[in-house]
């Protein structure tokens, strides 16, 4: 890292503008993402990829509708993984449907 750089950052931790610089990195990395919505969007469908937030919780964080997610990562070439629907929902629905018959 830069001299200045560096004693910028622990001017600002003596200055206690930030507890730690563990604070100051958090604050840093949240401005980036402010700066730069394309690195948000790319974190939030990496996350929605590997299982650690819902499709909608991804939606939310790009701040788009999921519809417009859904069609991103389309022509990304990312596909919508959806899990089966478990036995006593399926069952529930093809009961609903005979009563409608």
């Amino acid at each position: 890292m830069e001299l200045l750089l560096k004693r910028e950052i622990e001017a600002l931790i003596k200055e206690k503008l930030f507890r730690n610089m563990e604070e100051l990195e958090i604050a840093a990395f949240r401005s980036l993402l402010e700066m730069r919505p394309e690195l948000k969007m790319e974190s939030a469908i990496r996350l929605y990829r590997e299982g650690d937030i819902s499709f909608a919780k991804a939606a939310e964080i790009c701040g788009i509708s999921q519809e417009e997610l859904k069609d991103i990562m389309a022509r990304k070439g990312i596909l919508r993984e959806v899990g089966e629907c478990p036995k006593e929902n399926t069952d529930s629905a093809e009961q609903v449907i005979k009563s409608c018959r």
